[in-house]
C-alpha cells in the first residue's frame, strides 16, 4: 500500500451546484424525517461551513449526529492509540534505512517538521508520514486551527446543543487501519515523501481546491489519479469497505432519529462505489440539500 497516498486522501476534506456540493439530504424509503450527510475535510477551518448554504438548517433540524468516529473516544483512548503509533523496538527509525536513506530522512524532517530526528526515532514512519501531510495541508488550508479541527468542532457544537453524538466506528479501528502496514513498506513511502515534497504539496492543494470549490467531480478525479498511487486494494480497504459497512448501519440510525452524518468528502464521491450512491441503492432519495 502507498501510505503517503492513503493519508492524503484520508486528510480528504463556493458556488452549489448538483456537481459541486458536501451537504446532501436522505429521505424516502420510510424515514419519517430527512437526515442528512456532510462531506468533511479534516484539516479545513471549522468556519467553513459558514459558506455552505443550509447547513445550519440541516445541523439544528437533527438530533443526533455520527462521525466516522466518536472523537471523544480518540481522547479517552489515548493509551491505546498511542501503542498503534510507537514502532517496535527492533524497527526503529534508524534501523530500518541505510545509513545514505537515514541522512536524507533526518534532513527532511528536520526541513519540513522543524523536528530533531532523535526525538521521532520510536515513532512509526507512517505517523511521521501524517506529520508532514498535516503540514501541507495547514499549507493549503492557511486559516486552519489545530484547536478548531473541523470534525471535532462540529461534534463539540452537536454536544452543547443537546445532541447524541456517536461513531459508525471505533477509534481503535481506524488506528488499526492507518498503523498496522508493514513496517518496510511505511519506511518505503515516508522515504518517498521525503524525497520528493513537492508532489506531496501539490497533490495535498490539489485536494484541498477541491473541498473549497465542492467540486466532488474533481476530488474524485484527484483521488484517482494514478499518481496518487492508489490500487483497487487500497481502494477497497481505505475506502469501499468501510462505506459499504456505514451504509449497512445507517438505516437503523435513521430510523431512532433525523441524523446528521459526518464523513470524510471522499467517501461521499460519486463513482457508483461511495456512500450516496449505496443509499439510492438501498431505496433513499439523496439529494444536494440545498435543492
Amino acid at each position: 500500500m502507498k501510505k503517503t497516498s492513503l493519508l492524503l486522501v484520508l486528510l480528504i476534506i463556493s458556488a452549489i451546484s448538483v456537481n459541486a456540493q458536501l451537504l446532501w439530504k436522505i429521505s424516502g424509503n420510510g424515514l419519517e424525517k430527512p437526515s442528512y450527510i456532510f462531506g468533511t475535510h479534516h484539516i479545513a477551518p471549522a468556519n467553513f461551513t459558514d459558506s455552505i448554504a443550509g447547513f445550519n438548517r440541516a445541523f439544528d433540524s437533527c438530533s443526533q449526529l455520527y462521525g466516522e468516529i466518536d472523537m471523544a473516544d480518540m481522547a479517552s483512548l489515548q493509551s491505546q492509540v498511542s501503542g498503534y503509533v510507537m514502532a517496535p523496538q527492533d524497527s526503529t527509525l534508524n534501523k530500518l534505512y541505510s545509513a545514505e536513506d537515514f541522512s536524507i530522512i533526518t534532513e527532511g524532517i528536520k526541513n519540513i517538521l522543524g523536528a530533531d530526528v532523535n526525538q521521532l526515532l520510536m515513532i512509526k514512519p507512517v505517523a511521521i508520514s501524517q506529520m508532514i501531510a498535516q503540514v501541507f495541508s495547514m499549507q493549503a488550508f492557511p486559516g486552519f486551527n489545530p484547536q478548531m479541527q473541523l470534525d471535532a468542532t462540529l461534534q463539540l457544537r452537536a454536544k452543547n446543543t443537546g445532541k447524541t453524538v456517536k461513531g459508525l466506528e471505533s477509534a481503535i479501528s481506524q488506528c488499526e487501519l492507518l498503523f498496522n502496514e508493514p513496517m518496510k513498506d511505511q519506511a518505503e513511502d515516508l522515504l518517498k515523501m521525503i524525497k520528493d515534497p513537492e508532489k506531496a504539496k501539490r497533490q495535498t492543494k490539489e485536494l484541498a481546491d477541491s473541498y473549497v470549490n465542492q467540486d466532488l467531480e474533481m476530488l474524485k478525479k484527484v483521488m484517482l489519479d494514478p499518481e496518487m498511487e492508489q490500487t483497487e486494494e487500497d481502494l477497497e480497504k481505505l475506502m469501499y469497505n468501510r462505506n459499504r459497512n456505514w451504509v449497512k448501519q445507517m438505516p437503523e440510525i435513521m430510523k431512532t432519529a433525523p441524523t446528521f452524518f459526518v464523513v470524510g468528502a471522499g467517501h461521499i464521491i460519486q463513482d457508483g462505489k461511495g456512500v450516496l450512491d449505496l443509499l439510492r441503492n438501498a431505496g433513499y432519495t439523496v439529494e444536494p440539500a440545498n435543492k
